[in-house]
């Protein structure tokens, strides 16, 4: 008999816990958690743990992630093919030629002018390319 109270108790314990007041403090608790991860998307263990599968797939996605500039790392994989730096506030392109291999190069709704995309034109590989939301107004000089 001992031992069927206390399951029962363990329960209806846990019945209870949904249904009384402490169970929306909870689940407001992990909203609240939940709703900042997605956010945080600029964290270094995220745009590590991309970067690591990149050297993988050759293919790498860094959108929305408020970066300023592109992370070093990046520029090391030199296998790299298709890079997506979409929706963040990137001013420069930095050493972007050193990714020979890059074939699809999308940098839309950053913050570049048209003298940072100067680098791209060392990248022979390219096909594709997509610069829409940027600064690109005005003409280089001594470019030609």
């Amino acid at each position: 008999k001992p031992k069927i109270p206390q399951p029962y108790r363990t329960t209806e314990h846990t019945s209870e816990t949904p249904s009384t007041s402490n169970a929306p403090k909870e689940d407001a608790e992990m909203g609240n958690v939940g709703s900042s991860q997605p956010k945080n998307k600029t964290g270094k263990k995220v745009v590590t743990q991309k970067i690591e599968t990149a050297q993988k797939t050759n293919v790498l996605s860094l959108t929305e992630h408020s970066l300023e500039e592109i992370p070093e790392h990046v520029f090391k994989l030199s296998s790299l093919r298709t890079l997506d730096l979409s929706k963040n506030k990137i001013q420069s392109l930095g050493n972007i030629s050193q990714l020979s291999q890059l074939k699809s190069l999308n940098c839309d709704d950053n913050r570049l002018n048209i003298v940072a995309l100067e680098p791209i034109s060392k990248l022979s590989k390219l096909q594709t390319l997509s610069l829409g939301k940027n600064r690109l107004h005005g003409t280089v000089g001594g470019m030609g």
